[in-house]
């Protein structure tokens, strides 16, 4: 596991509560079945990794990111707005506590002086994780990706990096179709027409 992961804060968004932002963590890393310098070098793709971590409004002044602390103010007060950060914007770099400033939501508390080294990991299951959570899909085809006909349920999650349980999980797809999905009209008249 690598010491430093390079997880990158793309953004800062409002949420509902004035309290608290959402950063978007991404990170890219090689994609290589044998992990030879060749293969990655002809085309293997990169996984990507995106997951979004709520921190209470005041993480990025207690952690030391720079940032426009009114542009962070006016995101806050208004739905679905969002910010960028100056200069290093990787998330461990930033993990020791550079200003005691208290955790809004819990008054009097400070933040840790040492945060915990986070990655990012991917977890596919055979269930949705949440209400209108979305199958994965060929890039393609569009077909839904299956185990057994059940749907395959891709995840990205923030994890603190350390953890033993903390690596990627993938499920192979073999090639069945979902359970119980009638086939588009399309696909069902040409196979019709073919079959006559």
């Amino acid at each position: 596991m690598e010491k430093n992961p390079q997880i990158r804060i793309e953004r800062v968004r409002s949420t509902a509560n004035k309290q608290v932002v959402q950063l978007e963590l991404r990170k890219e890393q090689a994609s290589s079945t044998d992990g030879s310098l060749l293969n990655m070098s002809l085309g293997s793709r990169a996984k990507k990794y995106v997951d979004w971590f709520p921190v209470d409004i005041n993480f990025l002044e207690a952690y030391g990111y720079d940032f426009d602390a009114v542009t962070l103010g006016n995101i806050v007060n208004a739905p679905k707005q969002e910010m960028t950060l100056d200069g290093d914007n990787l998330f461990n770099n930033h993990l020791t506590r550079v200003s005691d400033v208290e955790i809004s939501t819990r008054p009097g508390e400070l933040f840790p002086e040492e945060f915990p080294v986070v990655d990012l990991f991917i977890t596919e299951s055979l269930s949705p994780s949440y209400d209108g959570h979305n199958p994965k899909q060929n890039p393609s085809t569009k077909e839904v990706m299956c185990k057994e006909g059940q749907p395959i349920y891709w995840q990205c999650e923030t994890k603190i990096a350390e953890h033993e349980e903390a690596f990627d999980t993938f499920i192979q797809a073999d090639g069945s179709k979902q359970v119980g999905v009638k086939p588009d009209a399309l696909v069902e008249m040409m196979s019709n027409e073919l079959a006559d």
